[in-house]
């Protein structure tokens, strides 16, 4: 097992925030040109800065929360960068938008590729990190993913009382 903050061993809820694409240029994260975009993401750059923002506050608001940025390397041009540093870098770039205390409780999965993996992954690197399972599940992403993301909580047998998801 890892060795993490002591401190991580008392967090009790995980917000998940599922990549979707790898920055390359802080300076354009409002624009497509800051990101490796595919041809069908195209105008969508903007929003995942705006998906990282969200996610920070609401972990800025629960201070028992761990916030784990998930996605792994799914584009050859950004090289060994994954989806996951590459927002967490994107959190550290805008000083955690005022509550810097939220990086000491922040973390990457590298591997998933997918939703479902995304949501199997955070548990378990919930997990890795405190040493127990979540008490609590939070996933943020797309809107739209909504439904499939309560089918894969369903699919891993998460109570419902126990998952929610922020559509942004």
């Amino acid at each position: 097992r890892l060795r993490m903050p002591h401190t991580w061993e008392s967090l009790e809820t995980l917000l998940l925030v599922a990549g979707h694409a790898i920055p390359y240029r802080m300076d354009r994260l409002d624009s497509d040109s800051g990101w490796f975009l595919k041809y069908f993401q195209s105008g969508d750059g903007p929003s995942y800065r705006e998906h990282v923002e969200h996610a920070v506050r609401a972990a800025a608001g629960d201070p028992a929360t761990l916030l784990v940025f998930a996605g792994g390397q799914t584009d050859e041009r950004a090289g060994p960068r994954s989806e996951a540093q590459g927002y967490w870098l994107i959190a550290d770039h805008h000083d955690w938008w005022g509550s810097p205390e939220v990086a000491a409780r922040a973390t990457t999965e590298e591997f998933s590729l997918d939703s479902f993996h995304n949501l199997l992954y955070g548990i378990c690197r919930f997990r890795e990190c405190t040493g127990h399972y979540p008490q609590r599940t939070l996933a943020l992403g797309w809107g739209f993913k909504q439904e499939r993301f309560h089918l894969h909580a369903e699919a891993l047998r998460l109570p419902p009382e126990r998952f929610s998801y922020i559509g942004v």
